[in-house]
């Protein structure tokens, strides 16, 4: 992952936002979280 340290407050709120709205889709989080590493 390429994701360092001062992401981790973006990555926070990404996580909450997630696990509110896509806790039932695993898949798409996934997606979402591979998006987020590599874009």
């Amino acid at each position: 992952m390429r994701l360092k340290y001062y992401d981790r407050n973006i990555r926070d709120k990404w996580a909450d936002y997630l696990t509110h709205t896509l806790h039932h889709s695993k898949e798409e989080l996934t997606m979402l979280a591979y998006k987020m590493t590599f874009y």
